[in-house]
């Protein structure tokens, strides 16, 4: 952001991610543009926020209208903005504790997993992300097989980011950090929200590994001799 600002260069930051979950101080944060998603902090889908730091201009992104301050044509959805102006509220509140507890969760799961499961390697620096997310490595499977099978059980989770979970190219992140290709295909991504318990924590190692180990009996590496 420094920097951007020392050249003149416009920083946007897509917030989505962060706001709710870890603290976002505008008036500390070099940003001039940041946006963020209702339903990413339990408000309702279909409404974001856009923050624009002041004397910032841009072009409007619908011509004909004065609404939103002349950013955008077109009526407001009035019940998603005070719904999200709500689900702020709450989770500013309530943004320590769940943090901790979001904390707990992650932890937990990761002593249980690497105790159940073997050959399994968290993708980035376990200390310096949210812990609310965690992408995880499964050797000798593939993600989409994984996934696949925890979806029938009820449980969701993804082989990639939610804005591209379509697309059929590799991760560029993981490729960023140094993953290969068969690194990148043998990983998920886990999510751990606010309401999430400790007992959904331990089926959900339950049944990883009890899917791991069945993907992995059709991998020559972890096939037993006879």
């Amino acid at each position: 952001g420094n920097l951007c600002k020392k050249h003149n260069i416009h920083f946007h930051c897509d917030a989505v991610q962060a706001v709710g979950k870890i603290t976002v101080n505008l008036k500390e944060l070099p940003i001039d543009s940041l946006s963020m998603s209702a339903h990413k902090i339990y408000g309702p889908k279909g409404v974001g926020c856009l923050y624009l730091r002041e004397g910032v201009n841009i072009p409007p992104l619908i011509l004909g209208g004065s609404q939103e301050f002349g950013m955008r044509s077109g009526t407001e959805n009035v019940a998603g903005i005070v719904g999200f102006g709500i689900a702020a509220k709450i989770v500013q509140e309530d943004l320590q504790l769940n943090f901790t507890k979001t904390e707990y969760l992650r932890d937990l799961f990761l002593t249980n997993l690497h105790a159940e499961i073997e050959d399994c390697l968290i993708n980035g620096d376990i200390h310096a992300n949210v812990p609310s997310t965690i992408n995880i490595q499964f050797s000798g499977i593939r993600g989409e097989s994984l996934a696949s099978m925890l979806n029938e059980l009820g449980i969701c989770v993804s082989i990639a980011s939610a804005c591209s979970s379509t697309s059929s190219k590799l991760s560029h992140v993981l490729k960023a950090i140094g993953k290969t290709d068969d690194e990148i295909r043998s990983s998920i991504r886990i999510s751990i929200g606010a309401l999430t318990t400790e007992d959904e924590i331990n089926q959900l190692v339950r049944h990883l590994k009890h899917s791991v180990v069945r993907l992995r009996s059709f991998s020559p590496k972890y096939q037993i001799p006879v």
